[in-house]
């Protein structure tokens, strides 16, 4: 019964061990593991796994922390926030109506600028929210809308608004090890969610 009881405190040990080995500069590293009966840990299964870390880097883009839920190794729900300077890292623009387009996080909203390519090229501010697709594209739905050059009627507003909605103004980075379902804006961080291989993306191994 005692070695069963420590099986879970010994692999929660080797978690933390190995995430600060890859991952030097993480802080509040905590894991907590548990599965019924214990010893189904020496087969790599158990009822929950959960990580949390902050600042580690991925990929070259520093996290200001993430969050690991899992039922079933390797994959995990991912949940990782990052700040305004990494998030070019993240993203690249894509093509379409709106032309260099900039994120600027707000406490919980989005601020995106840019250049529309209709109505003569007028350089457009918007709040709003990120949406993203097929786990690539990221969508911006405007609930305000204007201009710095001149006010913008109401049926210029409306078109601003649609041409933006319809068209993705970023593409998440092919390279990043995990899948990105949903995206937030929390304290004025930009909150990613989606699926992860641990072992792929965070190097993470039971």
């Amino acid at each position: 019964m005692a070695s069963e009881i420590a099986i879970p405190l010994v692999a929660d040990a080797y978690i933390k061990n190995k995430l600060k080995e890859r991952y030097p500069t993480a802080t509040d590293v905590s894991v907590s593991i548990g599965a019924f009966p214990e010893l189904m840990l020496a087969f790599k299964k158990y009822s929950h796994l959960e990580v949390i870390a902050g600042s580690i880097t991925v990929e070259d883009v520093k996290l200001d922390r993430v969050k690991l839920t899992s039922k079933s190794w390797p994959m995990a729900q991912c949940e990782a926030w990052v700040g305004q300077g990494e998030i070019n890292r993240v993203f690249t623009p894509k093509s379409g109506q709106l032309l260099n387009p900039a994120i600027t996080l707000q406490p919980d909203t989005v601020r995106v600028s840019g250049r529309l390519k209709t109505l003569r090229l007028i350089d457009v501010e918007a709040v709003g929210k990120l949406r993203v697709t097929d786990g690539r594209y990221v969508y911006f739905d405007a609930t305000e809308v204007g201009s710095p050059q001149r006010s913008l009627s109401a049926s210029e507003k409306a078109t601003v608004t649609s041409l933006i909605s319809q068209n993705p103004i970023f593409v998440v980075r092919e390279d990043l090890p995990f899948t990105i379902t949903a995206i937030a804006v929390e304290d004025g961080l930009l909150h990613v969610s989606g699926v992860a291989d641990m072992e792929k993306a965070f190097n993470i191994h039971l």
